[in-house]
């Protein structure tokens, strides 16, 4: 099944449980506990690639002056924590681009790091 707004293929299940309540993130192995920043970005990127301004809506879309100056750096400093915090669980959040300064950010499955 791809997805609707980017064509690419959709993650199976993922085996990531979220916890929205208190932001956490777990495998049956792994639990790990966000910011409320990157737990919201982990959730759009969950559903369906999405690109570097939709990620900044996701966190910002609520603040009449649209977010800081530094909205784009905040979310790849938030992507950078993420990764972090799920690399272990054998999960990241990747940047693909698609031409013409297109990103977008994904959720995939990677090699889980070895003991």
């Amino acid at each position: 099944m791809n997805c609707p707004c980017c064509e690419q293929p959709l993650p199976q299940r993922t085996g990531l449980k979220l916890v929205p309540r208190y932001n956490i993130v777990m495998t049956s192995e792994h639990a790990v506990v966000l910011s409320p920043h990157a737990f919201k970005i982990l959730e759009a990127v969950m559903r369906c690639a999405r690109p570097i301004d939709d990620l900044i809506d996701v966190l910002y879309s609520e603040r009449r002056d649209g977010g800081p100056d530094t909205a784009r750096e905040c979310v790849i400093t938030s992507v950078t924590r993420i990764n972090k915090a799920i690399n272990p669980m054998g999960w990241a959040v990747r940047n693909h681009s698609r031409g013409m300064g297109t990103h977008l950010y994904r959720l995939e499955h990677v090699a889980r790091p070895s003991a």
